[in-house]
């Protein structure tokens, strides 16, 4: 398994599955909140509200919180029980047209805690800025950049993550460890787990009588590449789906620079990685005083890397000595690590040298979900870094207060752990369904998007985002094989964070309001 899928997932940056069925309390405008000492039953919900204000308009919601079931063919033998987190802006009519956002994080193994809590949902953990060392927990406060002003929110863990669990009513523990097995087993895949996506989908439509509203898919990381297949198997069930928003998009596992080693020849990942290298060494102040402006250090770079690093990577081995050496001390001059290093990396450095390496003088070791965070070394000669600074950062506060805000706010009590990652990724099948090497999705989503040509597509990434960088996610979107009708549905949104955009509170705001832009006021 490669580093950035263990290292995305182990880190909680990622996953999110979701099957609903059963649930007991459907959406109303007017419902009343539950009563405090209920204790949620299986396969039900609970019931709650709130407000929180957004723009300067107050919003009342209604929140559903629970678990439902994913079933096999026989309905009464359950398979996956899933906890998930339903927001509805109560409405005088109760607008069942209203616009719905279905929402997971990636991994494969992270549960949908980062973009509920941190990102879009009406309550919000402010994160710990780059830069700031801080132990005690953020308080808890209203997200005054929630998505909730123009759409309603899903949020959905998936099994094995949050409070989602593989289940079994076998009579023995042997017979059903081995059921769990066989349901994990089936779901691990890209292709399972678009399926149970779907199965959840059609089952919160039907439930919550929302088959009119516009529907939109929100994934990040690993939720992105979810969100390809999950669009293309929702077409094949008949449901079309308004847009698709791919946060740090991963879609294409030939051209990752994290496993670039492994794959000779094909050099698209290393020119493609060079612009946030650069934007990097820029962060740390550790380029040349001609390097002062960042759009324009990252324009000359872009040029460099499309053209003459390009160029020099394609020669292979038959690249002269004397280009070879030029090539390495422009390399240099854009990202601080010394030619010769450049040179023994044969002009190809990956991600895990170059996070080790920048700041290796100052014993610091670069996050590569975002570069602008950073930490101690612990082993000065590992290679690559022992770990990244940015997972212990920011979970600790984020996970405390959702535990609080679960209890009091959400009014849901469990007994069980809530998982924030699981090690999913070591099982799941990242294997093309093409008989030919990792995934691809670029096909996939082009397949989606001719089949169902009304559908926009927004690309959200940041320029500090090392594990599934921005400049791959665009290469990939300019070599869809779509017309030049359909590239016009595509837009595109950049900012000057990491693979969290919203990890600080600038990069929360243009989040939200690129995303409000991108489903529009319909219905809210």
């Amino acid at each position: 398994m490669n580093s950035i899928v263990r290292g995305v997932l182990s880190a909680a940056m990622l996953l999110i599955l979701s099957v609903f069925s059963n649930v007991s309390c459907a959406y109303q405008a007017d419902a009343q909140p539950a009563e405090t000492n209920q204790t949620p039953l299986p396969h039900q919900s609970i019931a709650s509200e709130g407000t929180v204000t957004v723009g300067g308009n107050k919003i009342p919601y209604l929140a559903e919180t629970g678990l439902m079931n994913l079933n096999t063919s026989d309905v009464q033998e359950p398979v996956i029980s899933l906890f998930y987190v339903a927001y509805f802006k109560k409405t005088q009519r109760g607008d069942r047209i209203r616009p719905i956002t279905f929402i997971y994080n990636g991994g494969p193994g992270s549960a949908s805690v980062w973009l509920h809590m941190a990102a879009l949902g009406p309550k919000r953990v402010a994160l710990i800025p780059p830069q700031t060392n801080q132990l005690t927990s953020t308080p808890l406060k209203d997200n005054t950049f929630s998505l909730l002003d123009v759409s309603d929110l899903v949020f959905i863990d998936a099994p094995g993550t949050g409070y989602s669990r593989f289940i079994s009513n076998a009579g023995s523990a042997e017979e059903r460890a081995q059921q769990k097995a066989d349901s994990a087993k089936s779901v691990y895949s890209i292709r399972g787990d678009a399926g149970a996506f779907t199965q959840f989908i059609v089952q919160f439509l039907t439930t919550y009588q929302r088959w009119d509203a516009p529907k939109y898919l929100l994934g990040e990381s690993y939720g992105t590449t979810r969100t390809i297949a999950l669009a293309q198997e929702l077409k094949k069930r008949e449901i079309d789906v308004n847009g698709i928003i791919l946060l740090s998009a991963f879609l294409n596992f030939n051209i990752d620079n994290n496993d670039a080693g492994n794959n000779p020849g094909i050099d698209q990942s290393y020119f493609l990685t060079l612009p946030s290298y650069a934007a990097t060494a820029w962060y740390y102040h550790r380029l040349a005083a001609g390097f002062q402006n960042l759009p324009a250090l990252l324009q000359q770079v872009e040029t460099f890397a499309n053209g003459p690093y390009a160029q020099a990577l394609i020669q292979g081995n038959a690249l002269k000595k004397a280009d070879r050496l030029q090539i390495a001390r422009q390399l240099s001059q854009f990202t601080a690590i010394p030619a010769d290093v450049w040179l023994r990396a044969n002009l190809r450095l990956s991600v895990d040298a170059f996070v080790k390496r920048l700041l290796q003088n100052s014993g610091q070791v670069v996050s590569k979900y975002d570069t602008r965070y950073s930490g101690p070394e612990i082993d000065s000669l590992s290679m690559p870094a022992d770990y990244d600074p940015l997972p212990g950062t920011l979970g600790p506060s984020l996970v405390a207060q959702f535990h609080r805000y679960l209890q009091s706010s959400l009014r849901w009590q469990s007994d069980e752990d809530y998982h924030v990652s699981t090690d999913a990724s070591w099982y799941w099948n990242l294997n093309s369904e093409r008989g030919v090497g990792r995934f691809n999705l670029l096909p996939d989503l082009a397949q989606v998007m001719k089949m169902n040509p009304a559908m926009r597509v927004l690309v959200m990434g940041g320029i500090y985002d090392l594990s599934t960088p921005w400049y791959v996610a665009r290469y990939d979107m300019m070599h869809l094989p779509v017309p030049d009708s359909l590239m016009k549905n595509i837009s595109y949104s950049a900012g000057e964070s990491g693979h969290l955009p919203y990890a600080d509170e600038a990069g929360l705001k243009k989040l939200h309001a690129d995303i409000s832009a991108f489903i529009g006021n319909t219905g809210s």
